[in-house]
């Protein structure tokens, strides 16, 4: 008898059902989301003080740069740049010259020095001076009190622009700084509103770093007027040579941030002037800072504000101040080279003589 075999037809094939996963609740769902919410709120200000670390160290590098940058024209022409060229005179026949104020800046004669030179011949700073200095020698007295700066020959409200000065030059950039690159018609002034802005230095690139003018006050006993490094004509013995620093390179500042623009009065006058490279259009305040007894870093209450009205509709913030928008003070270059980062809270003493380089006063600790 034959066997029978029966084989499981491969057409069938028995199916599993299907697994189904347990679903989120609303609830669940909901506390995933806050418990990321908080990671994210505590993650975010490490992110942003790394950044901040980052630019902070980067502004480090653009004073180191400039400060070697004036080593190195010490070295070639045996005394530092001037913090302003501009008139020598500060009076004359008991009248202020027009040209006192305005002037080429000392980041401007750096150029050469910093690996700019085609900039620097772009702008024609060293002929600009040359030609303006003979022509204000060889003027009489009347000439040169109506004499303007050494801009007045390439720019003004009604003329063509200097060629090369609205060149955005990064080393002469803090990246926190909110300034924009170039100097607009118009500012919204903090705390007083929309000013314009002074039509000589609309256009020009600006900058965040300014040369340490000297210090005055009772600190100095009445005899520190311009006795920093970097001073203007009108207010000096010419340009200062490192020998001539008595209080000693560690302990006298050469470059300051100053990322602000000092405001002039409320918002139906002319506003102070944006900080601008290539110098003084308008006035040495563009390109200097001081440590006078008004003088502090970051502007003390008005650090947000930036304009506090002194009661007759001016700004009562001084113009000469070191501002940053690095929390908790600003950077500093020193003649030895080195770069510091000075407290807002620092002895206002202590700050006024820094920026004096023969004064003979201890400094404290800083």
């Amino acid at each position: 008898m034959r066997r029978i075999v029966f084989r499981k037809s491969s057409g069938f094939k028995r199916v599993r059902p299907r697994q189904v996963l347990p679903a989120f609740t609303l609830v669940e769902l909901l506390v995933v989301i806050a418990i990321i919410g908080i990671l994210i709120s505590l993650l975010l200000p490490a992110v942003q003080a790394a950044r901040e670390a980052a630019r902070r160290m980067q502004c480090t590098n653009n004073i180191k740069q400039i400060v070697l940058g004036v080593h190195n024209f010490e070295n070639v022409n045996n005394a530092m740049p001037m913090g302003m060229y501009s008139a020598p005179d500060a009076t004359i026949g008991g009248s202020k010259p027009a040209a006192i104020d305005e002037g080429l800046g000392f980041l401007a004669m750096l150029l050469p020095y910093m690996e700019q030179s085609p900039l620097y011949e772009q702008a024609k700073i060293g002929e600009t001076w040359k030609n303006w200095e003979q022509a204000y020698k060889n003027a009489d007295s009347a000439g040169k009190l109506a004499m303007k700066g050494v801009f007045s020959q390439y720019y003004d409200a009604n003329s063509t622009f200097m060629p090369g000065g609205d060149t955005v030059v990064s080393s002469f950039r803090c990246p926190s700084s909110t300034l924009p690159d170039r100097a607009p018609a118009t500012f919204a002034l903090h705390g007083a509103g929309t000013c314009p802005v002074e039509a000589m230095t609309v256009g020009y690139a600006t900058s965040d770093y300014k040369g340490c003018g000297g210090s005055e006050g009772p600190e100095m006993d009445g005899n520190g007027k311009d006795n920093g490094v970097l001073a203007k004509n009108a207010e000096s013995n010419g340009a200062v040579r490192f020998s001539q620093i008595t209080d000693g390179l560690s302990n006298t500042l050469m470059i300051g941030e100053s990322s602000y623009v000092p405001g002039g009065n409320t918002a139906t006058s002319s506003l102070g002037c944006y900080p601008t490279w290539i110098g003084g259009q308008y006035n040495d305040e563009q390109i200097r800072i001081t440590g006078e007894t008004a003088s502090v870093i970051n502007l003390g209450p008005y650090k947000k504000t930036w304009w506090v009205d002194n009661g007759a509709g001016k700004n009562a913030v001084n113009n000469d101040n070191a501002y940053s928008e690095h929390p908790g003070g600003a950077n500093f270059g020193l003649c030895d080279g080195s770069v510091r980062f000075l407290s807002e809270n620092i002895s206002q003493s202590t700050y006024n003589r820094l920026h004096g380089r023969n004064d003979g006063k201890p400094l404290g600790s800083f």
